[in-house]
């Protein structure tokens, strides 16, 4: 228990201002309530060690205006409430409706089950015991276990200012002082011992591996690890017979172990010396507010001062200990992005009915049709694997290194430590080739732990929480297996379509805006209309029926079987607070949250979905579809016909899949020149009864697309975002050295700047001085230039920054070098071509590349085939001529730095 001694002064009838007034000085609180009928008023005055958190005004009076109070919620620490309550009466004489009144307001107290304190001038005699009056409030406060802390006269001999508790613990000291404000009321002065609870203790179970022997581990896995498989038992019990061996080697080498903690406020790294000042300045800022003292001004200027430089020099020494201690990124990171906290919490059941719900919707549809267009030329099942492909497989998942426990009690670190010895490698790849030939995903890793996270900082309902789904380690490293091979044969068969750029190698979210708007760019030079549309699908991942997914790998000729054992009685349950555990219960459709084939499961699912398409392009990033139809301006109708029979299209489609698409989400924008525009004016779409308008701009992937391709309204939105991330930084500088800083502003800022870079990267020349403006500014307050200071110099020399439009030319560079290389989406595949292959004999410029399009207006020169054949015929042949990428980037970044303007 935490103690701390707390003062109650209570003062009355004072000539005050009629207004409410709180006033917050740390380590004091006053509040005073003032009356304007009588000339009178209450105040209290509450001195505690502890600071107050939150206050909360709550008012209450009665309908004759007999009795007014304010009650103050305050909230001590993170620990204990207590409230707070002034009580005024003017009356001098006393009712029955008075005392019926006051057991009113004590019983609500009361049922606040928290610590209160009811000051003030209640105006009864409780010095006279023999009044009728007096015994009937006596009895109140018996029957509701009150206290009354004031035994001492108040004014004269009479007894009038009180103090209600309901506090049991007793008095330390009660003393009658002189008022701070002139009254003709006595103040008494009444000490307590404060007792605060301590939060309660956590169980935190943990291994500590810092301290395993490799030696001794090394002969405990060969001793222990031998095991005598065969195929006559079970893929389960073998499975478990492995999971055992390595919790028993585990808890040799490093025991389990429980640690009991509690949650920890917010570090005090002030010194003690910083502290016992700040609350010597405290106390004589609340002294000066009465006595208005010249003298005291001025020595709490003095000490602010001193204080501000202790307190930046400790917060300094803090961070850069903390950074040395623990790292720079997991310091700074917690600096930047504090957890949101949850003051509403909801019952583990409950949230796991709620995601369930969602998962285990009826279907009432049946199984669609193999498309015609879908022509199964070969057939994949899934084979053996050899030691090396499953130490290939474990590389390339992420988070090996984690000490966190799965559902099974294995933690990634444990199977990353011990999966390189042969003896684990073999016992592994015979297991992982069991279920994969016998295409059977154990039970075990078919369940799924759901964390909950709150999106908002105050969640009020369950959808305020987001599903965080944990997989079994194993499970993740059976499915890795699986995955390779199965991307593989998708890949080598060109069977996934070729505009999905969602969860694939070599595909990102920029690529799929890149083609986008190239495309669009292309159309509008040649004088066409292009109509974009960005869908919403509801639910998209959770919503899928299995049954079909299963139906559909036969239409690629993929054997189902494995992936009917992985879909079929998959379990979850929700971990809530402290430990609690909510029910598991079985989904029925959707893919595996947090696993390794949930999105290449989705792609697959929705990979006949352009098959219904017939005018338009579709672009897809996962759920993320874009829908782009085009023609001339005087065909505006028959575009928008087109337009609406894919739709309508792609609706019948999802309706046969069992999913669902978000009219009211829908975003739909005309592109086309400026002029062609403002003649076409706004165009609605009318599908399924619901009407979309035209609107100015649309947000597809972090990307604002406006009607006339100028990405004004992107960039303002950029560099928006730019100086919220800017202004967080900016603190750090004087906490952090200069090395870690620069570092903190390359990994948070020029992310920003660089996001979408190939595609926003042609804009006019207003908008790239903008963002050449941010970064200038940047640079002179990393390294402290004046404002009129020429920086460009500096900016290249010492940060290695490049300016807007030659950051967009370089990252144009590199990715024609990755075309070049054949590592690109099949979309830019033909988006130029190279002189070589024009000509027949040997010329200067055979390396160079040309456009296949001939521009005709700026729209054709800012697309990515100018741009890109532009800055590459702007390189040096040494610098083309280079093959591996990295050496190519790190080569163009340094001739970008040093060579160009």
């Amino acid at each position: 228990m935490h103690e701390n001694d707390i003062d109650i002064f209570c003062i009355s009838e004072t000539k005050l201002d009629s207004s409410i007034k709180v006033l917050n000085i740390p380590g004091y609180n006053f509040i005073r309530k003032d009356r304007t009928s009588s000339g009178g008023g209450v105040g209290i005055f509450l001195k505690s060690t502890i600071p107050f958190k939150e206050i909360l005004l709550k008012s209450a009076k009665s309908d004759q205006g007999n009795i007014e109070s304010i009650t103050i919620l305050a909230q001590i620490g993170c620990f204990k409430s207590i409230v707070i309550s002034c009580v005024y009466r003017p009356k001098f004489s006393v009712s029955l409706e008075d005392l019926e009144l006051l057991e009113d307001y004590f019983t609500e107290l009361s049922v606040l089950r928290h610590r209160f304190y009811s000051c003030g001038d209640f105006n009864i005699h409780l010095e006279k015991t023999n009044l009728t009056f007096v015994k009937k409030f006596n009895s109140i406060l018996n029957k509701l276990n009150l206290t009354e802390l004031i035994q001492n006269p108040t004014r004269g001999d009479a007894r009038l200012d009180l103090i209600i508790t309901n506090d049991q613990i007793p008095i330390l000291s009660s003393e009658v002082i002189q008022p701070i404000i002139p009254t003709d009321h006595e103040a008494t002065l009444i000490t307590k011992t404060f007792r605060i609870s301590k939060p309660q203790k956590c169980a935190f179970k943990f291994r500590s591996y810092k301290n395993i022997d490799t030696i001794k581990l090394y002969n405990s896995i060969c001793n222990n690890f031998n095991f005598n498989f065969n195929d006559s038992q079970s893929l389960c019990s073998q499975f478990d017979i492995f999971i055992h061996a390595v919790k028993n080697l585990f808890d040799s080498h490093a025991p389990l172990r429980t640690k009991y903690i509690r949650p920890k406020e917010t570090p005090k790294f002030l010194t003690e010396k910083t502290r016992i000042l700040k609350i010597k300045r405290n106390n004589l800022i609340f002294e000066y507010k009465f006595t208005k003292m010249l003298s005291l001004k001025y020595e709490i200027k003095a000490i602010s001062k001193q204080l501000g430089k202790l307190i930046y020099t400790d917060t300094k020494e803090f961070y850069n200990s903390e950074i040395r201690l623990k790292g720079m990124w997991p310091v700074v990171n917690k600096f930047l992005k504090p957890t949101l906290t949850s003051k509403s919490h909801f019952d583990a059941d409950v949230l796991n009915n709620h995601y369930c719900n969602i998962s285990n919707a009826r279907v009432d549809v049946p199984c669609p049709q193999q498309p015609p267009e879908i022509i199964t030329i070969s057939s994949f099942k899934l084979d053996v694997i050899t030691s090396s492909d499953l130490i290939s497989a474990w590389k390339s998942i992420k988070n090996k290194s984690k000490t966190a426990q799965d559902q099974l009690g294995i933690a990634p670190f444990m199977i990353h430590s011990i999966i390189y010895y042969p003896a684990v490698c073999s016992a592994l790849t015979y297991l992982v080739n069991r279920s994969l030939t016998e295409s059977n995903f154990i039970k075990n890793f078919k369940t799924s732990a759901v964390l909950p996270i709150p999106k908002i900082s105050n969640p009020i309902s369950p959808s305020d929480y987001r599903p965080i789904s944990l997989q079994a380690t194993l499970s993740k490293l059976t499915e890795k297996c699986a995955y390779k091979q199965l991307i593989k044969y998708l890949d080598d068969n060109q069977l996934l379509y070729k505009h999905q750029y969602g969860f694939r190698r070599g595909h990102s979210c920029e690529h799929a805006m890149l083609s986008l708007v190239d495309f669009m760019q292309k159309q509008v030079d040649l004088g066409n209309v292009c109509l974009l549309v960005s869908l919403d699908l509801s639910k998209a991942f959770d919503v899928i029926v299995r049954e079909f997914f299963v139906k559909k790998l036969s239409w690629y000729g993929i054997d189902p079987e494995f992936f009917k054992s992985y879909l079929s009685e998959r379990m979850q349950y929700v971990k809530g607070e402290n430990g609690t555990v909510s029910i598991t219960i079985e989904t029925k459709r959707g893919c595996p949250q947090g696993s390794v084939n949930g999105p290449l499961i989705f792609s697959l699912y929705i990979n006949d979905l352009p098959l219904v398409i017939r005018h338009s392009l579709a672009i897809l990033f996962a759920d993320d579809t874009q829908l782009c139809v085009t023609g001339k301006p005087n065909d505006i109708d028959k575009i928008k016909s087109n337009l609406i029979s894919d739709l309508l299209a792609i609706m019948d489609w999802m309706k046969a899949n069992g999913m669902s698409l978000n009219v009211n989400k829908t975003q739909f924008i005309v592109v086309a020149n400026p002029h062609l525009i403002s003649k076409i004016g706004q165009i609605s779409l009318d599908i399924g009864g619901s009407t979309i308008l035209s609107s100015d701009c649309l947000k597809s992937l972090g990307l604002t697309i406006d009607s006339k391709l100028s990405w004004d309204a992107h960039i303002t939105n950029m560099c928006k975002r730019y100086h919220a991330t800017a202004r967080s930084l900016f603190p750090l500088k004087s906490l952090v050295e200069p090395h870690y800083l620069r570092l903190i502003f390359n990994a948070y800022l020029l992310p920003v700047l660089n996001y979408m870079i190939l595609v926003w990267g042609s804009t006019c020349k207003y908008n790239i001085k903008s963002v050449d403006k941010l970064i200038r500014k940047t640079a002179r307050f990393l390294l402290n230039i004046d404002k009129f200071e020429p920086v460009k110099h500096a900016l290249t020399s010492q940060l290695s920054w490049l300016l807007t439009e030659n950051m967009y030319y370089f990252n144009i560079t590199c990715f024609v070098h990755k075309i070049l290389s054949g590592d690109c989406p099949a979309y830019f595949n033909n988006v130029f071509c190279k002189t070589e292959a024009r000509v027949m004999y040997n010329i200067r410029n055979k390396d160079e590349l040309y456009c296949p399009i001939i521009p005709k207006t700026s729209y054709g020169l800012k697309c990515f085939s100018s741009k890109a054949v532009k800055s590459w015929n702007l390189l040096p042949q040494s610098i083309k001529s280079t093959i591996l990428y990295k050496t190519f980037k790190q080569t163009t970044k340094q001739y970008f730095l040093t060579n160009v303007s």
